[in-house]
């Protein structure tokens, strides 16, 4: 730079190497020709000279044209910062009006949908995770913030309640779990034996419902029973309106000298076998109803709330 102008900026776009590549391309005779872009940034009429040297060494003559081409587009740098989630590169290089863009992908558990992006002169929209900036004519940062990706997840209950009301919706992020407790019964009506509808891959238990790893929004609603006996007998429970049959049959081990207690006895071949009619499911509470060898004793269960 001849004119000592100390705000005058030279900047080498690309240049050769020993082995060149890229731009160079053979022509004529085996020649071969590389075009270098310099970009001058002043304020003012400035002289820029420049020593060219080079060449294969079979042929040391390195031509240079006498004239260069005046090149008024200016280059500039566009910095994307992201908060949750990554750009597929941070700062670009772009020429004046030419247009850039930039690949937003989100981390886990956030969305592109509903970005916050800040900066002067930064684009307000986000298509498809990409980034577009056009007729760029200035340096610029821009700041994009990715928001929670989330879903809802609704629970009604019919005849009963969610803490105080029959529905409650909560806004989980997508991937996590969402439990409701506090579930109770109306006068007349039970947890047990509820019916479920929309509330696939969830988990019941007492008066909770959970969903684990949720991905898409549920709709889950709750009818809880009218109020039944219940009659448990070993691990087994079952329900039934009062003097309604079980229609099961419990085998018990009828001792020898018939000290089972009950009213019925038929001799069956070489031993005694005990035969009892219809008795209380809730006298059955606490027995055991496996099987057992020896003789035995067919039961079947009544219902008496």
């Amino acid at each position: 730079i001849t004119d000592g102008n100390s705000n005058a900026k030279v900047y080498y776009l690309n240049s050769t190497t020993d082995n060149p590549t890229g731009e160079v391309n053979k022509y004529e005779n085996g020649k071969n020709t590389k075009e270098i872009k310099v970009v001058i940034e002043t304020n003012s009429e400035v002289t820029v000279e420049f020593n060219v040297s080079g060449g294969y060494t079979k042929n040391e003559r390195v031509e240079v044209k006498d004239s260069y081409k005046a090149v008024t587009d200016k280059g500039y740098e566009v910095t994307v910062n992201i908060s949750n989630g990554t750009v597929d590169n941070k700062t670009k290089p772009v020429e004046e009006n030419n247009n850039l863009t930039f690949k937003i992908t989100p981390s886990n558990g956030y969305k592109l949908d509903g970005a916050s992006i800040t900066g002067e002169g930064c684009p307000t929209t986000l298509t498809d995770g990409t980034l577009t900036f056009n007729n760029v004519n200035k340096d610029m940062t821009c700041n994009i913030t990715l928001q929670k990706n989330t879903v809802q997840v609704k629970v009604t209950i019919v005849n009963g309640k969610i803490g105080n009301n029959t529905t409650e919706t909560r806004e989980v992020v997508v991937g996590s779990t969402a439990t409701f407790t506090g579930i109770t019964a109306n006068d007349g009506y039970m947890l047990e034996q509820a019916a479920y509808s929309g509330c696939e891959n969830s988990t019941i238990s007492g008066d909770s419902i959970s969903f684990e790893n949720v991905q898409k929004d549920i709709v889950c609603d709750i009818t809880l029973s009218e109020k039944l006996c219940k009659a448990r007998c070993g691990s087994e429970t079952l329900y039934g309106e009062r003097g309604a049959s079980t229609g099961k049959s419990v085998i018990f081990m009828c001792t020898a000298d018939q000290t089972t207690g009950f009213l019925e006895k038929y001799v069956w071949y070489e031993g005694w076998s005990c035969f009892s009619g219809a008795k209380l499911a809730n006298d059955l509470s606490g027995v055991d109803c496996g099987w057992r060898s020896g003789e035995t004793v067919f039961v079947d269960w009544l219902f008496d709330c």
